[in-house]
């Protein structure tokens, strides 16, 4: 991956816009990124003040977080750490959905782990695994904290992931399997649905595969 070398600071006001109209403010404010090899300075939305309060839903809309992404396999996982990421896991996908989902399904240790962290918390996580005999990868258990979310983490997670695949896998197809109301999100970031929605323990899934030249 590419960077800016560790230390330095690539920064942008859009305040600062010449093309903006005096007195007029964005809803969004974009502010810097940082990029270290796979640590990256979290993009933070800025709120304008002229915003009714209720609009602001998390702390990192008002602060800029250090973020730090890390691979793992599964053999270079501590025990606390992997204690850690399966209870987030447990915390999101079984205990806020409400639902009596297997997420240990026995593909953890085939599988790489990407956590990624918020001034040392972990805030957000998914993981890659090769589907053996297709030429094929799945992303999988994309997950950001509750209180982190609408921040782009979650797009962060994913670019990072693609980012690997398409380095790494380049052979390999790319797909995963979305709640059905998160669908245009990872519309956006190129993949499109191959199947009719089906019913995964109580929630509504589509499959989905990135498409060529994503």
């Amino acid at each position: 991956m590419t960077g800016n070398a560790a230390g330095q600071r690539k920064e942008f006001d859009i305040r600062n816009d010449p093309d903006r109209q005096p007195g007029l403010a964005r809803p969004f404010e974009l502010w810097a990124i940082l990029d270290r090899g796979v640590r990256k300075r979290a993009v933070i939305a800025w709120f304008h003040g002229a915003l009714p309060p209720l609009e602001i839903q998390t702390p990192c809309m008002t602060t800029m977080p250090t973020i730090d992404m890390e691979w793992q396999g599964f053999q270079a996982l501590t025990a606390d750490c992997l204690y850690e990421l399966l209870r987030f896991r447990q915390t999101i996908f079984v205990v806020e959905q409400g639902s009596a989902y297997p997420d240990l399904d026995g593909l953890d240790r085939d599988a790489r782990h990407l956590l990624l962290r918020s001034e040392g918390e972990l805030v957000g996580y998914l993981r890659l695994l090769l589907t053996p005999g297709r030429p094929l990868i799945r992303i999988g258990r994309v997950a950001v904290a509750a209180h982190r979310r609408r921040c782009g983490l979650g797009r962060m997670l994913v670019k990072e992931a693609l980012r690997l695949c398409h380095e790494n896998y380049p052979e390999r197809h790319i797909a995963l399997s979305a709640q059905a109301h998160l669908a245009p999100f990872y519309a956006s970031l190129g993949f499109a649905v191959v199947a009719k929605p089906y019913d995964d323990f109580g929630i509504q899934h589509v499959d989905m595969k990135l498409k060529s030249g994503a």
